[in-house]
Formats: structure tokens, C-alpha cells, sequence
């Protein structure tokens, strides 16, 4: 499964990369370029799986009949969000078919077609003339290419986006096993739902800011469909080494630091916040002389999309500000606020670090402790536009801590605690994954 991970992850990287490259020395995206970076992305997946250190990481437990009627479901829900994102009613008629897609949709609509139709390469901002564009927009630009070579939109978006979804499926699994993919795929609040009233599933996500992450996040952001694998794929295998469970190769450094490197053109919240935490990690552990090699990779090709998007042009505002609390809002209880949208999450990253403080093994707790250390900070300090836009941030931290509380939450744990942690944490959004089916076929 690793290489396979890896595989999939490089293909979009390297493919987006080339594309990106050869537009700018071109002035724009054509037939030629498009191909050629098809082609640079099979043939590095190919050296790769041929040089790259094999990972000798244990292999999980076979998944019991609940789990596997879940991941089906799940599998579903994937297919279903993918395939039925919009239709045409007539030539000149798109209509978005996927109620948690109306607002996101239509702007990655008009970028893949903007960027296919030879627009110039650095493409201006569309919403804003007049700026540049700042958004990264990696996935964007790989479905171009299809566009670009005749393909129709309604025959390479649905197929991109499902095979980026199962990608994320299987990332999370590798990494995390059934808790991660659970608590990303069926995320909601807990306490929420015992509110009255919140039995209306159509009301069920009232008053959350931390909302079902795969409707809200996954569906909406396709940036994440790439970010989101690549992320956790990083800290498995980063984690693996650390505890002496495989040695990368030359190659695999590199290779490494391109699937990190490229998260500056896919998605850049992610590219901060994932290089913040591992960088963290690798001097925590004191293993930056192993990674050097894969952090400068990554430094150098994230580096111009950063600059991109940060570099200030005339008329623009920052976007930087400290907030009362992520985005709750003027009356709404500081402690009632976190406890309906992260609670089980919180009360969970408590007990994992008084388990592992009273034991004094940091191996487990520090990973942990950084984890809500930048939840914290970054429940405060607000790097976008709109408070609730740092859910790109927040997530990871969500993420992490999971990934660091696997053991404590779920792989050494009898039935009947990982049911009572499901219940918990996934019950919710369990119920509203489902509910979301029939409105994305209508």
C-alpha cells in the first residue's frame, strides 16, 4: 500500500509541476505540454517505484465485517459525491448537482476552463482583475490538462476527483488505520447532537463550526483531495523512520520532498502547517541531517507559490488577524463554543497526555502536546480572509493528534471501547454522510 500511496501522490505532483513549468516558459497550457507532463509524471513513477527503499512498516490487523460494511459505505459516499457533481442541461447550461459543491464548484469550473483555453501563464486573478492569481491551484491545473486535450469536463473532473478521494481513503488508513478515516469521513459534533431539536438532520450542523470535514472540507476544496493524503503520508513515514522501522534512500528523500514541496501549489494552508509540525518533529527527534536533503527539496518548490501568494501588490489587504476564538461569534460562551464543535476531541487529547505524562513517555506525548499547541494558537490567529476559512489549519492539528493517539484511542483497545469512541466521535457524522447520499444523486 505505501508504494502505491506514494505512486498516485507523485503522479499528480510531478504531472501539476510540469504542466506549471512548461505554461510559464510557454506563456500558456497546450496540447504538447500537457502531454509532455502525463509523460514526466509516468516516467518519475516509474524510477521511483524502481530506487525508492522498500518500507518495511507493519502491516495492519485484517478488518473485522463492521469495519469493511463501513468503508463500503464510505466507498459509496465517494462515488456518489464524484460522479454526481453537475450535469449539462443544455450546450450552453451547467448545473451543479451537489448541494455541498454550489459555491466552490463553479469557480474551480471556471479555472480549469480558463487555464485549458490557453489563458496567460502567470494567469491574472479572475475574480479580481487586475492581480495576479494567488490561489494555489494545483488541482486545477491537472484537470486542465484533460480539458485541454479534448477530454470533456463531465468525463475527467468526476474521474480526478474519485481517484484523489480513494487516494485520501487509502492514505488515511495506511496512517491511521479505521480511527482516522472514521473521524475524517463521519467528523461532527458530538455534544451538537444532543442539543434538542438537533434530530432534524437537515439541522444537524447548526450552530458547528467543525463540521462533517468530508462534506465541508474534501467535497468543497479539491486543493485537499491531494493535500490531505500527501499530509498524513508524510507523517507515517516520517514517524516510521523515527522509530527505526525503515531508512529512506536517495531517491525516496527526493521524492519525498517533491510530494511535500509540491502542497505549495495544491493547497497552501497545508503546505504551512504540515511543514510547520514535521519540521517540529525532525528537530524534536534530532534527525535533520537524515532529512536535509527532503526539507530543502521541498523548501525549493513550495517557495515561489508562497512567494506568490504572499509577495503585496497595491490595493491589496491583509489578511492576518488575531480572533476571539476561530469564528464564534459576539455573546456565544468561550467553553460552550469548543465543547459543541471539538469536545470529544479535546476531552480525548486531554487524557492521552495526563496517560502518557504520569507514564513519562514522551515518545507519545510530545507529538500530542504540539499538536494542540498549535490548535490553540491557531484557534486564535486567523490566516485567511474569513475566520472560519482556518478549518485549513485546524484539521491538521485535529488530524495529528489522532494520528499520535491512534494506540490510546483505538489499536490497543478492546470492542467494546472502539465502538464506544465511534459512537462518540463518528455517530453524528455518520448519520449525516448518509443522509448526504440521496441529495448528491438527485
Amino acid at each position: 500500500m505505501p508504494a502505491l500511496i506514494q505512486t498516485g501522490l507523485l503522479f499528480f505532483s510531478v504531472t501539476a509541476l510540469t504542466a506549471c513549468f512548461g505554461a510559464l516558459i510557454n506563456g500558456s497550457l497546450s496540447p504538447v505540454i500537457g502531454v509532455t507532463s502525463l509523460c514526466a509524471g509516468l516516467v518519475y513513477c516509474y524510477f521511483d517505484r524502481r530506487f525508492a527503499a522498500t518500507k518495511r512498516i507493519a502491516v495492519r490487523k485484517p478488518l473485522d465485517l463492521v469495519t469493511k460494511l463501513l468503508y463500503g459505505i464510505i466507498l459509496g459516499g465517494i462515488y456518489a459525491h464524484s460522479v454526481f457533481l453537475f450535469y449539462q442541461k443544455d450546450p450552453s447550461t451547467w448545473w451543479i448537482q451537489n448541494i455541498s459543491n454550489l459555491g466552490d464548484l463553479s469557480f474551480h469550473f471556471g479555472t480549469i476552463r480558463n487555464l485549458a483555453r490557453g489563458v496567460h501563464f502567470w494567469p491574472e486573478n479572475p475574480i479580481f482583475l487586475g492581480f495576479r492569481f494567488r490561489y494555489p491551484f494545483g488541482m486545477d491545473l491537472f484537470n486542465a490538462i484533460f480539458e485541454n486535450l479534448g477530454i470533456a469536463m463531465q468525463t475527467h473532473l468526476p474521474l480526478v476527483t474519485f481517484a484523489g478521494l480513494v487516494l485520501t481513503m487509502a492514505a488515511l488508513h495506511f496512517a491511521g488505520g479505521p480511527l482516522l478515516v472514521f473521524t475524517i469521513f463521519f467528523s461532527a459534533g458530538f455534544f451538537n447532537f444532543l442539543q434538542p431539536g438537533t434530530w432534524d438532520l437537515y439541522r444537524l450542523q447548526e450552530g458547528l463550526d467543525f463540521k462533517n470535514l468530508f462534506l465541508s472540507v474534501l467535497v468543497t476544496q479539491r486543493g485537499f483531495v491531494y493535500a490531505l493524503p500527501a499530509g498524513v503520508y508524510l507523517y507515517k513515514v516520517f514517524d516510521e523512520n523515527f522509530r527505526g522501522a525503515w531508512s529512506p534512500s536517495r531517491f525516496d528523500k527526493v521524492s519525498l520532498g517533491l510530494i511535500w514541496g509540491a502542497l505549495g501549489f495544491f493547497h497552501l494552508h497545508s503546505f504551512f502547517i504540515v511543514s510547520l509540525y514535521l519540521g517540529l518533529l525532525i528537530l524534536w527527534r534530532r534527525q535533520m541531517r537524515t532529512w536535509l536533503p527532503t526539507v530543502l527539496m521541498a523548501f525549493f518548490v513550495g517557495l515561489p507559490f508562497v512567494l506568490n501568494a504572499l509577495v503585496p501588490e497595491a490595493g491589496m489587504n491583509g489578511f492576518i488577524h488575531w480572533s476571539r476564538g476561530w469564528n464564534r461569534q459576539p455573546g456565544v460562551d468561550y467553553f460552550t463554543y469548543w465543547v459543541r464543535n471539538v469536545g470529544p476531541w479535546l476531552v480525548a487529547v486531554g487524557a492521552a497526555l495526563y496517560t502518557f505524562y504520569r507514564a513519562k513517555d514522551w515518545q507519545k506525548f510530545v507529538p500530542i502536546a504540539f499538536a494542540l499547541a498549535l490548535f490553540a494558537l491557531f484557534a486564535h490567529l486567523i490566516l485567511a480572509p474569513w475566520e472560519w476559512d482556518n478549518i485549513k489549519l485546524l484539521i491538521w492539528c485535529y488530524v495529528f493528534a489522532l494520528l499520535a493517539m491512534q494506540d490510546f484511542l483505538w489499536n490497543n483497545r478492546p470492542d467494546w471501547f472502539r465502538a464506544a469512541v465511534f459512537i462518540v466521535f463518528c455517530w453524528p457524522g455518520f448519520l449525516l454522510f448518509v443522509h448526504s447520499l440521496p441529495h448528491a444523486t438527485r
